[in-house]
């Protein structure tokens, strides 16, 4: 069954746990990277054996043992999509260790020079560490979220905010919806939710009574 549902939330951490976080998810996505990267390099090597025909009827049926298994992430970095006489165009393409390393961990400077860092967990979510805060962003598909925190990068996100001792200025929530809330006929029914909740039992309370969620 289809479920359209969306999250995002930006939890502001304690003092001294950006750098632990930071610390976490550069480890884990380094051996992310280095399993992407092996992923790749086994269907390349398999790639080139193949005749230019075999590829394009691989591109349009995915009848191929190998190809087959590839994940989402690996298949996207190997295949480029060209636009020709009006119709799209699949080419194979051997990816640089560049361009597999930026499929994972971006970095750009906003509009007042702060760096941000970007981890993306597939095509489903993104991690943005800026400061002390982190954002998690699921953008709206079709059980997008589920998808996003099956990703090990969303695991090294999540199980690290287990661990981490609260203060009062600290934490944040996590909101989201989905089409089957949405379309709720109950009073006040449809609105956003919260997800996931982090902070001191205290700073929640406040937060659910100032209408944070």
């Amino acid at each position: 069954m289809s479920r359209y549902a969306w999250e995002r939330g930006t939890i502001t951490l304690p003092t001294g746990e950006p750098a632990k976080l930071r610390a976490a998810l550069r480890r884990d996505a380094a051996a992310h990277i280095a399993t992407l990267a092996a992923e790749v390099a086994r269907a390349w090597s398999h790639l080139r054996t193949m005749s230019p025909a075999q590829r394009r009827k691989a591109a349009l049926t995915g009848n191929n043992h190998v190809l087959s298994e590839l994940s989402e992430e690996a298949n996207s970095l190997l295949q480029q999509y060209e636009y020709r006489k009006g119709a799209s165009h699949v080419r194979w393409r051997n990816p640089s260790q560049k361009a597999i390393r930026e499929a994972v961990i971006t970095r750009h400077r906003d509009h007042a020079g702060k760096t941000h860092t970007v981890y993306r967990c597939g095509h489903e979510a993104t991690i943005t560490l800026a400061g002390n805060t982190v954002t998690w962003d699921v953008p709206e598909n079709n059980h997008a979220p589920e998808r996003a925190h099956e990703h090990p990068l969303a695991g090294s996100l999540f199980g690290f905010l287990a661990t981490v001792r609260w203060t009062s200025r600290s934490g944040g929530a996590i909101t989201g919806n989905d089409e089957y809330n949405r379309d709720t006929d109950s009073a006040g029914g449809g609105g956003n939710y919260v997800v996931r909740a982090f902070g001191t039992d205290t700073a929640l309370r406040r937060m659910h009574q100032l209408g944070g969620w």
